[in-house]
């Protein structure tokens, strides 16, 4: 089969994802854009660890899952773009890029180094609000056809998962002093 590459799917014009009209406010001078249900799965280089435990926990801690999700994004620009196409483009690349480059230690995380990732390297963004749903894949038991299976088949279940969001900005010079 073809080994398909995070810049395969970034190139990939059918990348899974809905494109939503990008909006525009002449009047309010309000434009933006954005993804919806972009799906994204990393099967190495992630894990769930380090938070925060009390006597309810029941979660064990793992520094090597597959982190699953489906993206939907929206953003503001702060001015109008050249082209909006490339600019839309663009933030999504940075994403799917930022989602597979590092270790992510949780969902939450990375969804922070997606949002920070776009607005240092866009400009023109002044706002994204991201959200992603974990979808969780668990070991998937062969035991019953009397198969071994270590660590390889998976299986996705639809619940527990979380949905995470979070909208992160640009300050202000005259805010950050």
């Amino acid at each position: 089969g073809k080994q398909v590459t995070i810049d395969d799917a970034i190139d990939s014009k059918d990348g899974g994802d809905d494109e939503p009209e990008d909006v525009d406010d002449p009047v309010g001078g309000v434009f933006a854009s954005g993804i919806k249900n972009l799906p994204l799965m990393k099967t190495t280089a992630a894990g769930f660890e380090g938070f925060l435990r009390d006597q309810w926990t029941t979660l064990a801690e793992t520094s090597d899952r597959i982190l699953a999700t489906d993206l939907t994004a929206t953003w503001n620009y702060n001015s109008v773009a050249d082209d909006w196409c490339a600019e839309r483009e663009a933030v999504r690349k940075t994403l799917i890029q930022t989602f597979g480059a590092e270790y992510s230690p949780s969902l939450q995380a990375t969804l922070y180094a997606m949002g920070r990732a776009v607005l240092e390297a866009r400009p023109l963004v002044e706002e994204i609000t991201l959200t992603l749903q974990n979808e969780h894949r668990v070991l998937l038991d062969l035991s019953p056809l009397e198969l071994d299976n270590p660590n390889v088949l998976f299986q996705p279940i639809e619940e527990p998962f979380g949905k995470i969001e979070a909208s992160l900005c640009r300050t202000s010079d005259a805010q950050s002093d």
